[in-house]
C-alpha cells in the first residue's frame, strides 16, 4: 500500500483468472463501506511491491509458475518479473488512468530465461531523486522451474540459485 495525498493504492493478483495477471487498485471506500476499489492498472503478472517516485507509481511484479504457491494453485503466467510505471499522478494524488509502461524486466539483468521465471521484484523505495529496487528468489524455485522445463534432467541445479540484486 502507498498513500499519495490521501489516496491509497495497492497491488494484487487477479484471482478470478488463472493467467497470473495483476492489478493496481485505488481504494475508493469509506469507513462504512470499506471494500470498494477502482482498478487503475492491469499488469501481466502479480503486483507485489509499490512505491511513489517522481510523482508516479512504480510497481514490481512476481512471476506465477509451478515454483510459486499460486502457481501450484493454477494461477500461471509466462510473464517474468518487471517494473511498471504509471502515468503522472494529479495534484490530489488521483491517478490519470492512461497507459502504464513496463520500464524494466528481469531479462534485462538475468541472462538465463529459465531462471528468470523464478525471480521476483523485491522492495522498492524512492530516495534522493532515485528509485531503488531489488530482486528476490524464493529458495528452491530456480530448481523447480529448471525441472519443469527439462523433466528428464538429472544434473545439479546449483546454478539456478540467485542472490538478491540491488539497483
Amino acid at each position: 500500500w502507498v498513500n499519495v495525498n490521501g489516496q491509497l493504492y495497492t497491488g494484487v493478483l487477479r484471482t478470478f483468472s488463472t493467467t497470473g495477471q495483476g492489478s493496481v487498485l485505488r481504494w475508493s471506500g469509506t469507513l462504512s463501506s470499506p471494500f470498494s476499489f477502482q482498478e487503475v492498472a492491469r499488469l501481466d503478472a502479480e503486483a507485489a511491491n509499490i512505491a511513489v517516485h517522481n510523482n508516479r507509481l512504480f510497481v514490481g511484479t512476481w512471476p506465477q509458475n509451478y515454483g510459486s504457491l499460486m502457481g501450484y494453485l493454477g494461477y500461471r503466467s509466462n510473464a517474468t518479473a518487471s517494473i511498471w510505471m504509471s502515468p503522472t499522478l494529479t495534484s490530489t494524488g488521483r491517478l490519470n488512468t492512461g497507459s502504464w509502461q513496463k520500464v524494466w524486466n528481469i531479462s534485462d539483468y538475468e541472462v538465463d530465461p529459465i531462471v528468470a521465471k523464478s525471480i521476483g521484484m523485491g522492495a522498492m523505495a524512492s530516495f534522493d531523486g532515485y528509485l531503488y529496487f531489488g530482486t528476490m528468489q524464493v529458495p528452491g524455485t530456480g530448481d523447480v522451474v529448471l525441472r519443469e522445463a527439462y523433466p528428464t534432467y538429472k544434473g545439479s541445479t546449483g546454478n539456478t540459485y540467485r542472490a538478491l540484486a540491488l539497483f
